[in-house]
């Protein structure tokens, strides 16, 4: 916008030096000195009409709309669809974090219709922020203004842009057009250490990453969630623009230096590997960098399980020529042996406080789940059933087990008290579920499913998730070889597992996010070994 400055005499010389200066943004207009008067007759002057002023023209709410559709955008992926906001003529798109977990393919479709595959470049879980880059030219625009939400005042009108609901014509089945809801900021509210505004415009499934504006054009923030109607009617969230500007101060700095990147993931990774021979434990980053062997055994050690504290880690070996379990430091020294029976121990898991360690044994002909004392000592059955059962994990209260057994015939999953048993059967599948491991926040159990029975060790082995009681089945993997032995990073966010991904394959250790995205095979784990050798049997580190 140019500036009109009108200047008196006395202000003259100043002024013709601002314009000598050459700044585009100003206009100088300087006003001609008034000559002396000269005495004359006396007349009658003529009227002259008053000048009418001309009204300032302000956009219509309608007018604002339409411009600000231009930065709304489509997000497809796998799993469904959401929005996202352009931040300019670079390809930059904003959404929530939430939006693209569980996904491994993104797209972004404009107002316009043209589309690009979208990359990750960065997230912020805690904020619920993500950054993604256009691999395909979008329409340019111009740098979207955001400043700050500190003036917004309680009442003021929002209006929310996104792409709710399913239709019936895209990829994806979302919805083709961009829809508009209005409300008001209700109120700011600290949700989780997170401080979000609160409108009773209707947020809708899909509105998630969308832009929230207010009457007269001022971006408030971006759509986050809204609370169902059984729980509170016309309550949503949204991000603030403040912390939206205070994310982007730090990313967009690193991103011009070639800098930026999603979080690492941190922790570390156990793992089996017969990678020079022998089967061995290993360790790594959960990168996949720092690779520590810390077995070297002529016989075949495998089954690693950390103790909760990160000191010790218990496995199975056959070193004495049974398979029986024993427990080592974490650097692989100190290892001594905890059972000493003439059949097969194996599958040790610690319980949450570090006393106890579940395991799996043919003790009494049949494969039963046992329990003992940290030391080896006080050694007690727990289940006594004809068929197998194996791979026990426990609750992180440490009041339940759960495991996987074929007394129904097929391979299902099963959970029971520790101190009653109390046996309950949580899946019921005409496949295998094996492998059960409990999210370290009690909310789900990951399996693996073997949908062909009759090639156990091919193609059709999946991660799956189920809610703690059994329900909300969900499929995670569908690569076309085996996805096996899932096991959860501290936080309950990501996923390592075993996987051939290829049917001819030998197994490498993989992570990806609790909802299936952001698969990535681990570094330590490519390359260094003949085709049949292999890395398998994961477990994380269950303390940050």
């Amino acid at each position: 916008m140019k500036i009109r400055i009108f200047l008196t005499a006395s202000l003259a010389a100043f002024a013709l030096f601002l314009a000598a200066c050459g700044d585009p943004k100003i206009v100088v207009v300087v006003a001609t000195p008034t000559p002396a008067p000269v005495p004359t007759a006396t007349s009658t002057p003529e009227s002259s009409p008053t000048p009418t002023a001309q009204p300032i023209s302000t956009p219509s709410v309608a007018d604002l709309i339409e411009d600000a559709q231009a930065y709304v955008v489509r997000i497809d992926h796998e799993n469904g669809c959401a929005s996202g906001v352009l931040l300019g003529n670079s390809g930059l798109v904003l959404t929530n974090h939430h939006v693209i977990r569980g996904a491994n393919s993104l797209a972004a479709t404009t107002v316009d219709g043209t589309r690009s595959a979208l990359e990750v470049l960065t997230y912020n879980i805690e904020g619920d922020l993500a950054l993604l880059q256009a691999t395909w030219p979008l329409p340019a625009l111009a740098r979207i203004p955001l400043n700050t939400d500190v003036d917004l005042r309680l009442g003021e009108s929002i209006f929310v842009l996104g792409y709710p609901f399913r239709g019936s014509q895209s990829p994806n089945n979302c919805s083709e057009s961009i829809t508009i809801t209005r409300g008001i900021l209700s109120g700011r509210i600290n949700i989780l250490s997170q401080e979000l505004l609160q409108t009773d415009a209707a947020l809708n499934p899909g509105v998630s990453g969308g832009l929230a504006l207010t009457s007269t054009g001022v971006i408030a923030g971006m759509a986050v969630s809204g609370l169902t109607p059984d729980v509170a009617e016309s309550v949503g969230f949204l991000i603030p623009v403040s912390a939206i500007v205070e994310r982007l101060t730090e990313w967009l700095p690193r991103l011009a230096a070639g800098t930026l990147a999603p979080p690492p993931i941190l922790g570390q990774i156990a793992f089996a590997s017969d990678r020079d021979g022998a089967s061995n434990i290993y360790v790594m980053d959960a990168d996949g960098g720092t690779i520590q062997q810390l077995t070297d055994d002529p016989a075949s050690d495998g089954y690693p399980a950390w103790s909760p504290d990160g000191t010790r880690i218990a496995f199975a070996s056959f070193r004495d020529g049974d398979s029986n379990i024993y427990v080592m430091d974490a650097d692989g020294g100190n290892v001594r042996q905890l059972t000493d029976d003439p059949v097969v121990d194996f599958d040790p898991a610690w319980s949450p406080d570090g006393t106890r360690i579940a395991f799996a044994g043919d003790r009494d002909v049949n494969y039963d789940i046992y329990v003992m004392d940290a030391d080896g000592g006080n050694v007690r059955r727990l289940t006594d059933d004809p068929a197998r059962d194996m791979e026990p994990t426990w609750s992180p209260d440490g009041t339940q087990i759960t495991f996987a057994s074929n007394r129904d015939g097929d391979w299902d999953i099963y959970v029971m008290d520790v101190d009653s048993v109390n046996v309950r059967q949580l899946t019921d599948d005409p496949g295998q579920d094996q492998s059960p491991a409990w999210s370290p926040d009690g909310t789900r159990i990951a399996f693996a499913r073997i949908l062909n029975k009759l090639n156990a060790g091919g193609a059709g082995v999946h991660i799956y998730v189920m809610d703690a009681d059994g329900g909300n089945v969900r499929q995670l993997t569908d690569a076309p070889g085996s996805d096996m032995n899932p096991a959860w990073s501290p936080d309950s966010t990501w996923i390592t597992f075993e996987s051939n991904y290829h049917p001819d394959d030998a197994s490498d250790i993989y992570v990806m996010d609790a909802y299936g995205g952001s698969v990535r095979q681990l570094r330590g784990t490519r390359g260094h070994r003949n085709h049949l050798a292999g890395d398998y049997d994961p477990t994380w580190l269950p303390v940050p």
